[in-house]
């Protein structure tokens, strides 16, 4: 996949069909006061703003300056003190053992390497540290389209296929690559629904997405017309109506799951016997 600049396009779009994912990851981290939360790929501040208003204290990372200043926005309107910092998965900018809980809805996944991204969110976790993300599954709808649009994307530009991303949706997968970090896994497997007025419209609400301005960016670059971007366009209204569900309207549903990786020692630990966190004076 190119990469991409999520501080281009309308993010926020796109981050508000996805409140309801994070509401879901939030909930599986089990968040209490006092205690210090991470969010990776913030984003516009979704998980950011429900920890925070969970009581945690909570640091925000993102690559994109604009998007942490729309999450500080939207921190400063709601009464919240966040520290959000520019960093990425693989590079967080926070000390070693200094954050009780990890956090990622759709973020994550699209760390350029897997390995350098658990590595460096095992060093920021304490030693009864939980890390909590969502990733897509890869029969929905809006992944056949990323799919489609990306291979023809390709195809335009001379590009070759890329190699076959990390399974971040599988569970055993996720639980290999934590496991040398002394983390076990579980997964829960959920679903988001999509609405619009029609499958044109629900295309449409997704062309400000970062990843859709990159395709346009790189092909307009290269020389060539509308006509790709239109074809795209077709193709993908077709893969939403085929994965419709509303026979008047659109809803599409989007299965992903949530992983909730806790360190061994979690289990014994302050948060495992329910005493008061440590951390709280």
């Amino acid at each position: 996949m190119m990469p991409v600049d999520w501080g281009v396009g309308r993010y926020e779009s796109t981050a508000d069909t996805l409140v309801a994912a994070s509401e879901v990851a939030v909930a599986a981290a089990d968040i209490r006061p006092g205690v210090r939360v991470l969010d990776i790929g913030c984003g516009t501040g979704n998980a950011t703003l429900l920890a925070a208003k969970s009581g945690a204290d909570v640091i925000g990372v993102d690559p994109s300056p604009r998007l942490l200043d729309v999450a500080r926005d939207r921190a400063r309107a709601a009464g919240l003190s966040i520290d959000l910092r520019q960093g990425s998965a693989a590079q967080i900018p926070v000390d070693d053992a200094s954050v009780d809980i990890a956090l990622s809805v759709f973020a994550v996944i699209f760390a350029p390497d897997p390995v350098a991204a658990v590595a460096d969110i095992a060093r920021v976790l304490t030693p009864s540290g939980r890390f909590v993300m969502t990733a897509w599954l890869p029969d929905g709808a809006f992944g056949e389209v990323t799919r489609m649009s990306g291979g023809i994307v390709r195809a335009a530009l001379g590009l070759p296929d890329p190699p076959a991303p990390f399974a971040w949706f599988e569970q055993q997968a996720v639980r290999e690559l934590f496991a040398p970090y002394g983390f076990t896994s579980t997964t829960t497997v959920h679903q988001l629904a999509f609405m619009a007025s029609s499958p044109d419209e629900a295309y449409d609400m997704g062309v400000e997405n970062p990843i859709a301005v990159t395709q346009r960016e790189a092909l307009a670059r290269a020389g060539h017309g509308d006509d790709v971007v239109e074809r795209i366009r077709t193709e993908g209204i077709e893969i939403l109506r085929r994965h419709n569900d509303d026979p008047v309207a659109c809803r599409v549903t989007s299965n992903y799951a949530v992983h909730v990786a806790d360190r061994h020692s979690r289990r014994e630990s302050w948060w495992a016997r329910g005493d008061l966190n440590p951390h709280v004076r």
